[in-house]
């Protein structure tokens, strides 16, 4: 004896395996690797060229860690992250990397600030420039005069929206804004 399924059995089964193609897709798609804050992770930074990066930390600053900076009202109602981090250089090649740290929060991606080192005459022919650095954030040694196997830490200051709520996770994204990987 042979049995047919009820019509509206059969099409559920039938709608059900269509979409196993595109379930898959969308689970392989997401975020990259998932790391925890702490954890390296290889990362290509450019095509070929992968370098070990480690999220230390996450921290947040206060908004008197901000007061130092020129035009500082800008930034009025803003929280800095400092997000540190290491590279462990695994190639000799210097290359032109094309992707970079984000910082999300429940709104989306915060802003990325640069501070520059600023000059200040001292008056002093001997030693005519001050150096001053925003200390709470500040990179290491060039990545490229490092050699295979050395390490560089750094920092990267991320500021909130005004009245954002604190980050979620930590990105590395390449030029096409595909996440590589997610440190949580």
């Amino acid at each position: 004896m042979t049995t047919t399924p009820h019509p509206a059995t059969r099409t559920a089964a039938l709608a059900a395996f269509a979409l196993l193609p595109v379930l898959a897709l969308t689970a392989c798609s997401s975020s990259g690797e998932e790391r925890s804050i702490g954890q390296s992770a290889s990362v290509e930074v450019a095509k070929g060229h992968h370098v070990d990066v480690t999220v230390l930390a996450l921290e947040a600053g206060t908004a008197a860690d901000l007061a130092q900076l020129k035009d500082s009202s800008q930034y009025a109602g803003r929280t800095p992250y400092y997000l540190r981090y290491s590279y462990i250089k695994t190639q000799d090649e210097k290359v032109r990397w094309t992707g970079d740290f984000e910082v999300h929060g429940d709104d989306g991606p915060l802003t990325q600030l640069d501070v520059l080192p600023s000059l200040d005459s001292t008056g002093n022919p001997d030693d005519p420039f001050d150096v001053r650095t925003f200390e709470k954030c500040e990179s290491g040694t060039d990545f490229d005069k490092v050699p295979k196997g050395g390490t560089v830490e750094g920092c990267d200051i991320f500021l909130t929206d005004t009245g954002g709520g604190t980050p979620k996770d930590v990105k590395w994204v390449d030029d096409s804004d595909k996440t590589l990987v997610t440190w949580k």
